[in-house]
């Protein structure tokens, strides 16, 4: 065993290092136990294991299209996937003789809803790992794009000393990595719909020592808010490719020599007939069929040529942003089928290139196999249909995402990719021996051509006495026809009794891949248990699985199919709402159903996305849940609703429910509404008083609340017509409604008057402040005359100071002001007096105040001698409610 430091300390490569925040370190024990996940055998491929919920953004722990999640190093391949014994992602080794991936216990991310993009140099693992968001964005520190590095030795990888570090300000679809000719990192992503580049050694500290993210500096650096970008290393270059789906969807391509200032940068739009954020790029150095490949979706329609293209820069002087550099060669087309998310694979050994994805079977946002093509390195030419499965299966029918190794393949090596179920959680794999002598327990298609069943095992029910179809497929092609014999022999079953006795021989013509044959099955009157037919080929050459075996099931009863409920629901927030469908008891052969559906208050595709399809049962399946894509809208809107339907069921029949409804709950706050302010003046003469109400965002519904006034000093209804509790009514989109005050002008001289406003009982809104206001209203009449008590004060010189009072005429419910000053006479300022002035303040109702002016006793004797003051600008300054 060995002791290692589990750090969790985050450290900035930008500039210089400084730790953030504080550093917790464990001392943890680690011994030499992994755990090894069995794999099961599907149709095509193998059932790795499980993962929870949360564990990949929306279940897609393999994603993102431009990341390789898998590598291989020192006889072994070696991946990315998540560990439920450890709630991390961790370091996975694949044992190639059982195909059985076994977690080495070494982590990776702890983090959930990530993904991670995996280099692998020597003995040095490098890993760019990001937050998924489907829409990028800069996020504080813990979200960010994480860089680890690994030092592999004895078998077994281990994290190194200061790792992991922040090295991106954004979380987002994906992160990919690269490594140049100088040993410099790269990194690109897209944030702020821009494409976003860091690098290390920025200032000669190595792999710690990381740029300030930046823009890529070409003019088309702009992207659309879902397109994504990859980087590529060749021939003393880097490369970064990005998808611009703006007025016109294109691929764009630049390139850094290794030699020039990182800020140095060519490109060019190498594809402008129309473009999708769907990528993979690989290298092929100093070889004569091309440097750079590049595969990509574009957004060609349905049944057009060219959904899944291969660029190709194959001339042995260029940087591949020249005029003709780059040559394109359609993989798949568009089809009810879908091809998308496709990784690509070269075969250096026998000159190949593999191109693998996911192939739709008909349920929406379902996928059903992953499928490859292949084609000559030298002479590209992929073949039309939609390929040949890697990874098939009947229970787990929503694989995508499929991953694998941006290394160069070789027969030493072979390839292996990795898919996820989105629905089950489940990780699947599949694998190709490159080798020319074949293999038991991967796809071998360089091997001899050789014949085997389309499937090894075969199930079907008596009911009805209908015949069961049966394939038997070609490995590769064959330029001269291939015969084989098949035949049935008796298992658990009888032949004559259960079956008829079928046996033959089938020969596939040049270019055939598959042919088929009927076993008549018997519907007897017995009770019986499943049993069982042997099926072999012989006489032919034959690869795994030669043999078959068929299961007959009674025909008893056959279930009934129906919603689970007759409700459900999802948050719009989510993305998707989720129904379930079931079967009253377990069958014995596939159940299949249609689902469909229909606008109710919810309309498509505005509030969600219409679909329909088939759901299938597998034999014994009873229960299986479907997501139905929600439209997160700004909007603020009541629940709304929208039907589900069943229909057609194959082996068995409707039951009730067989309608349903599917609810979306809004997760938009509803809008505050306040008065516009918690005070209004009016003149007694100006009419009626205008109150203003305001929302603070519009609403798609009906906003309203209640309005009221209320006596203070002014009473209704001589100063004011009372308003009853009443109800304003904000129509949807209307943010601002007003309502008056009848203000009644009378003869009276009286104080300035208030009243109180006030709203209340908001519906679809929520109650702000102010919610209370005062009305003032200003009587019209003349305020009171401001002036002196007296108009001569006298004072004796020895007395020091003299009191001069001013005073309102009558008293006033209003702060009044006026301001004073002193004015030579006979006296003089500083000889006889000081000089004094400023403000007289009257609070409301006060009517007197009292100024003191200093008087200077000399010693002189002299006649009686006077000084002025004077009052001036009196103003009303506050109304006292």
């Amino acid at each position: 065993m060995k002791w290692y430091f589990h750090r969790s300390q985050k450290k900035t490569g930008w500039g210089s290092l400084s730790l953030v925040g504080f550093v917790a370190i464990a001392l943890v024990l680690v011994t030499n136990i992994v755990i090894a996940n069995a794999s099961t055998p599907l149709d095509i491929g193998y059932f790795d294991f499980n993962y929870p919920p949360g564990t990949g953004a929306n279940g897609e722990p393999t994603g993102e299209k431009p990341q390789s999640k898998l590598w291989y190093h020192d006889g072994s391949w070696w991946g990315s996937l998540w560990s439920v014994a450890g709630n991390a992602y961790h370091i996975y080794q694949l044992d190639w003789n059982t195909q059985t991936w076994i977690d080495t216990g070494v982590e990776l991310d702890n983090r959930i809803e990530t993904r991670a993009d995996t280099l692998t140099d020597g003995d040095t693992l490098y890993v760019i790992s990001n937050v998924y968001h489907d829409r990028a964005q800069n996020v504080s520190a813990g979200s960010r794009g994480q860089f680890y590095r690994y030092s592999y030795n004895a078998g077994t990888y281990e994290l190194d000393d200061g790792f992991p570090i922040e090295v991106t300000d954004s979380r987002g679809e994906s992160h990919v990595i690269a490594k140049d000719s100088t040993g410099r990192l790269w990194v690109t992503y897209t944030v702020n719909q821009q494409v976003m580049l860091t690098y290390s050694n920025a200032n000669g500290g190595g792999d710690l020592d990381w740029a300030q993210p930046f823009v890529l500096p070409v003019a088309t650096s702009s992207t659309a808010a879902d397109d994504t970008s990859s980087i590529i290393a060749f021939d003393g270059y880097i490369g970064v490719m990005w998808s611009r789906q703006l007025t016109n969807n294109s691929m764009h391509f630049a390139v850094h020599k290794d030699s020039d200032p990182t800020t140095q940068w060519k490109t060019k739009a190498i594809y402008t007939v129309s473009g999708d954020d769907h990528m993979s790029l690989r290298s092929l150095q100093s070889d004569n069929a091309g440097k750079v490949f590049a595969l990509f979706k574009t957004s060609a329609p349905d049944g057009a040529p060219g959904l899944i293209m291969l660029g190709v820069c194959d001339s042995a002087s260029t940087d591949c942003v020249g005029n003709g550099d780059w040559d394109f060669y359609p993989v798949f087309t568009g089809a009810s089928t879908d091809p998308t998310r496709m990784v690509m694979s070269i075969d250096v050994t026998n000159r190949d290139i593999y191109v693998f994805g996911h192939i739709r079977n008909g349920l929406p946002k379902t996928g059903s196999n992953i499928y490859y093509k292949r084609s000559d390195l030298d002479n590209i030419s992929f073949p039309g249909g939609v390929g040949t499965p890697i990874i098939s299966s009947t229970k787990y029918t929503a694989m995508n995402n499929v991953s694998t190794m941006r290394q160069n393949a070789d027969a030493s090596t072979g390839i292996v990719v990795i898919a996820a179920d989105d629905v089950k959680r489940a990780y699947v794999h599949g694998c190709i021996d490159l080798s020319t002598h074949g293999s038991s327990v991967c796809l071998s298609p360089n091997s001899e051509v050789a014949t085997h069943y389309g499937s090894a095992s075969y199930q079907i029910s008596e009911h009805g006495g209908i015949s069961l179809t049966v394939s038997v497929e070609l490995t590769l092609p064959s330029a001269v026809p291939v015969s084989v014999k098949y035949a049935t022999s008796d298992g658990t079953a009888t032949a004559g009794l259960d079956y008829v006795a079928t046996s033959g021989t089938m020969t596939f013509a040049p270019g055939e891949l598959s042919k088929t044959f009927q076993i008549p099955i018997i519907d007897d009157a017995l009770a019986e248990d499943p049993e069982t037919i042997n099926l072999t080929l012989s006489d032919g050459p034959t690869t795994f699985p030669e043999t078959a075996v068929v299961t007959l099931y009674d025909d008893d009863k056959i279930p009934q199919v129906s919603f689970a409920a007759t409700s459900f629901e999802g948050q719009e927030d989510l993305g998707n709402g989720v129904f379930a469908v079931e079967l009253s008891s377990p069958f014995h052969v596939p159940v299949s159903v249609h689902y469909a559906t229909s606008n109710g208050t919810a309309v498509a595709p505005g509030d969600y996305t219409s679909q329909s399809g088939t759901i299938t049962f597998n034999p014994t399946e009873t229960y299986i849940e479907m997501p139905v894509t929600l439209i997160d809208d700004a909007l603020q809107e009541p629940t709304e609703q929208f039907n589900l339907t069943l229909s057609s069921p194959v082996s068995a029949t409707l039951g009730t429910p067989a309608t349903a409804t599917m609810s979306i709950i809004d997760d938009d706050e509803p809008p505050n509404v306040a008065l516009s302010s918690d005070s209004f003046v009016v003149n007694e003469n100006a009419g009626p008083a205008t109150v203003t109400v305001l929302l603070d965002d519009p609403s798609d519904t009906t906003v309203a609340v209640d309005y009221w006034t209320k006596n203070i000093t002014a009473i209704a209804p001589g100063d004011y017509t009372a308003i009853p509790t009443t109800t304003l009514t904000f129509n949807p989109g209307e943010t601002q409604k007003t309502f008056n005050i009848t203000i009644n002008n009378d003869a009276l001289q009286e104080f300035s008057e208030s009243a109180r406003v006030r709203i209340d009982d908001p519906t679809n809104a929520v109650l702000s402040t102010p919610n209370d206001a005062i009305l003032a209203i200003i009587d019209d009449d003349t305020p009171p005359v401001v002036r002196f008590s007296n108009v001569t004060y006298s004072v004796l010189e020895n007395k020091g100071w003299v009191e001069v009072d001013v005073e309102l005429s009558f008293p006033f419910n209003a702060t009044m002001q006026v301001d004073y000053t002193t004015l030579d006479d006979v006296a003089l300022a500083g000889a006889d007096y000081s000089t004094v002035s400023g403000t007289v303040i009257f609070s409301p109702f006060e009517t007197k105040q009292t100024i003191y002016v200093p008087i200077t006793e000399d010693i002189n004797y002299e006649q009686p001698e006077t000084l002025k003051l004077k009052l001036l600008n009196p103003v009303v300054t506050s109304l006292s409610v």
